[in-house]
């Protein structure tokens, strides 16, 4: 972490506005007991999983982002959005950065490891509270959306999210049910550029292929937001998996032009698919809600008898519920069949 560099009359200032405003205590998701502004109107998501969530919370909060947005992702996402300072977190917490946003509050992952050890050190220094939310695993979202919007006073907008979030999984499940465990086709994830990084079945990372219906490849243990693992292509080609889910359209359009990958089944009969990535992307990093699209998209691929009609509304609907945005058709068109 970089040594920090404080302007004094700015934290001077800080510190006089969070004792002038009225606090009360909040349980987060931690189960950290943290004293917060009554009414918080400048909040600062200090990981990148919680960006999506304050994009589609409470925008009008946000002081800034905790990542560079993706190239295309402004058109889907509130305006102001694009206009905001950009903190990009994972390349080092800078002090400086987030102390000039003048944040009342930071929100972060309820997870653990060094990164939420340095971001818990850097916060209090900072004397800005900082509220902890779940959301490695899907299911988590509908919680964080209810708590944090009673904290924002965004309580009944949080409800609408969380109930959105629900509905969807219940719609899925119910199209995938009876599905018998050798009916779910192999899936590998190509997660970096060369397709040879990957995670393991029980991956937090990977937890969208279970939910569309499919099975990860390979089967081990090794789990969580922090894991993957670099194989060999001649152990991918001994795995010859019956669908690969590359990261990206750019991503799988390499991987189906290489003439090596050409040896692998799931490349021979086209079973390639790349993730959606706008405007977050629909399966990882960030780790997001936007899992709960990525899903339905994904067991579209996986089992299309099981699925009729166009898929273009169910994903304008969805931004439109998330994100207030209502894409074109072009727009849909880009996002759902690039290169076409």
């Amino acid at each position: 972490m970089p040594i920090l560099r404080l302007g004094a009359a700015l934290l001077l200032g800080l510190w006089t506005s969070l004792a002038s405003a009225g606090v009360h205590p909040v349980t987060d998701q931690a189960g950290r007991i943290v004293q917060v502004p009554w009414a918080p109107q400048r909040v600062f998501p200090v990981i990148t999983m919680m960006t999506p969530v304050m994009a589609a919370l409470a925008p009008e909060q946000m002081t800034g982002l905790a990542f560079r947005l993706a190239p295309g992702a402004e058109p889907f996402l509130p305006p102001r959005l694009a206009s905001l300072p950009v903190v990009p977190v994972l390349e080092g917490l800078n002090g400086e950065a987030i102390l000039a946003m003048q944040p009342d509050l930071a929100i972060g992952w309820a997870g653990s490891g060094s990164l939420l050890q340095q971001t818990e050190s850097l916060l209090q220094r900072l004397r800005i509270p900082l509220l902890l939310y779940a959301g490695e695993r899907l299911a988590d979202y509908p919680a964080t959306f209810r708590a944090l919007g009673q904290v924002l006073g965004r309580a009944a907008r949080g409800e609408q999210l969380a109930r959105e979030l629900e509905d969807s999984q219940q719609q899925l499940a119910r199209a995938l049910q009876g599905l018998a465990h050798a009916d779910r086709p192999r899936v590998y994830y190509a997660e970096s550029p060369d397709g040879l990084t990957s995670q393991c079945s029980q991956s937090s990372r990977v937890e969208v292929v279970w939910l569309a219906g499919g099975r990860p490849v390979p089967e081990c243990a090794d789990g969580g937001l922090t894991s993957h693992q670099t194989f060999s292509f001649e152990r991918l080609l001994v795995l010859d998996p019956d669908v690969i889910l590359a990261r990206s359209p750019v991503i799988a359009a390499r991987l189906r032009r290489d003439s090596r990958w050409q040896r692998l089944r799931a490349v021979r009969e086209q079973r390639v698919y790349g993730a959606p990535g706008l405007p977050f992307n629909w399966v990882d990093r960030p780790p997001s809600f936007m899992r709960a699209l990525g899903a339905r998209w994904l067991a579209r691929q996986l089992h299309p008898a099981r699925f009729s009609g166009d898929f273009r509304p169910e994903v304008q609907q969805f931004l439109q519920t998330f994100f207030a945005v209502t894409p074109s058709a072009a727009m849909l068109t880009a996002l759902l069949e690039p290169g076409q």
